[in-house]
């Protein structure tokens, strides 16, 4: 991205963490929402919602602390969907 000059959002971010997801790689898409965060793009309950739902599906328990930590750091209530996931 940085080579042809995109800047990349929320949105971006998103949709690259997904890519990892779908891919098996939660690692991967663990370090991109840090990747995002020190880009100082704020994720978005989507964000977040796509990251647990991997984190719970894949038994990370700590993975998935860890998320709902940062949802909180960042204002973010847990809704319905989280509610269902638990």
């Amino acid at each position: 991205m940085k080579q042809r000059r995109v800047r990349p959002n929320v949105q971006t971010y998103t949709v690259l963490i997904q890519g990892y997801i779908h891919t098996d790689q939660l690692p991967k898409a663990l370090a991109t929402l840090e990747r995002m965060e020190e880009s100082r793009i704020r994720p978005n309950t989507y964000t977040f919602r796509v990251l647990v739902k991997a984190a719970v599906s894949n038994g990370t328990v700590d993975d998935t602390q860890h998320l709902y930590r940062k949802m909180k750091h960042y204002g973010i209530e847990p809704d319905l969907f989280y509610d269902r996931l638990a």
